[in-house]
């Protein structure tokens, strides 16, 4: 398990990648390199919406650190966070994902096509 200083650092890390690539896809690459991430996007798209308090219970780490986990998610167009009373709600957001599937797809496709010539 990755200590909280460790996250921090990650965390850190991903916000000056955004801060460098202003494009979508580089921020959701960015964004899906750590793994707490992509646990939490797994999460949400196979549970829906839930709030954060549920999201992050099977993670030992911190409020804070979660809350950075999900401000990343949410630059990176991945997530959107809403407020119900008083608890914070997160979902998914399907197009966030979708330019990085596309230049998966197109990649894999040419990989295929390269294997059939091999």
């Amino acid at each position: 398990m990755a200590s909280s200083a460790g996250v921090d650092r990650m965390s850190l890390v991903n916000l000056q990648v955004q801060d460098d690539y202003p494009d979508t896809d580089s921020l959701t690459f960015s964004a899906l390199a750590d793994p707490v991430r992509r646990d939490i996007v797994a999460r949400l798209a196979a549970e829906g919406p839930m709030t954060v308090g549920k999201l992050s219970e099977p993670f030992q780490i911190s409020a804070p650190a979660i809350s950075r986990h999900l401000s990343i998610l949410e630059r990176a167009g991945m997530i959107r966070r809403s407020v119900d009373r008083q608890w914070r709600v997160c979902m998914l957001v399907a197009n966030g994902l979708e330019g990085p599937r596309d230049w998966l797809e197109t990649v894999l496709s040419k990989a295929a096509l390269q294997d059939e010539d091999a």
